[in-house]
């Protein structure tokens, strides 16, 4: 039994001839209340407090630490697909002032009949260098067309060449190519990756898995 419960029973039960007021046993439990009630604890307050400034701490360690965590880590290129009306191409006498003004370090045709630039409309960034390339001698008829991507993105014009599952080594370049057989002459596609650029050959030729080695080692400086 609380202190508060004896005050009250001792109330009620007074000695005889003893009269207390209606009100008292009402007026000693509001004390006993008062004095006895349960008072919330310093100690919860606190651990409310330390709940709250925890919470705060992990707050302000997401908004601040978390991004720079990702900005730290390895961000994947961003590839774009563009299609051939996002281009802009024009043709111009040769490459080598293209290459010289963009310093671009890559391998092309200087002797080519023909070459094409093609940019991305929206921007203005140099996107492909295309060159159109004739040989002939006592053995070998061909036709060549070169692309060289200048960017890491993805292009309509060149998704002919994703069923170029053949592969071969030239010189430690990896080529992956497809040949398709005709009458008089084969049909020839590859392409390989050197350094960050991507070329696409498209060659018509007496010849098969040769003149893809000749032109690889021609290019990159082999033959």
């Amino acid at each position: 039994m609380t202190d508060k419960d004896k005050i009250e029973e001792a109330l009620r039960n007074a000695p005889n001839g003893v009269e207390p007021r209606a009100d008292l046993a009402d007026d000693a439990a509001a004390l006993a209340q008062k004095l006895y009630a349960d008072k919330p604890k310093k100690t919860k307050k606190k651990w409310k407090l330390a709940t709250v400034f925890s919470c705060l701490a992990a707050c302000v360690f997401v908004a601040v630490f978390v991004p720079v965590y990702y900005r730290l880590q390895p961000q994947k290129p961003v590839i774009r697909y563009y299609t051939d009306v996002d281009l802009t191409t024009e043709e111009v006498a040769n490459a080598d002032s293209i290459v010289f003004e963009n310093s671009l370090n890559v391998k092309y045709f200087h002797d080519a009949q023909k070459t094409y630039i093609s940019r991305i409309t929206e921007t203005s960034e140099l996107a492909i260098i295309e060159q159109n390339y004739f040989y002939f001698d006592s053995e070998n008829y061909d036709f060549v067309e070169l692309g060289i991507c200048l960017t890491n993105d993805v292009y309509e014009r060149y998704n002919m060449f994703q069923d170029c599952s053949n592969q071969m080594t030239v010189n430690g370049i990896d080529v992956q190519y497809t040949i398709k057989e005709q009458p008089n002459d084969y049909t020839i596609k590859a392409v390989c990756q050197v350094e960050s650029y991507r070329y696409y050959w498209q060659i018509t030729a007496l010849q098969g898995e040769e003149r893809i080695e000749y032109y690889i080692n021609y290019l990159f400086g082999n033959e």
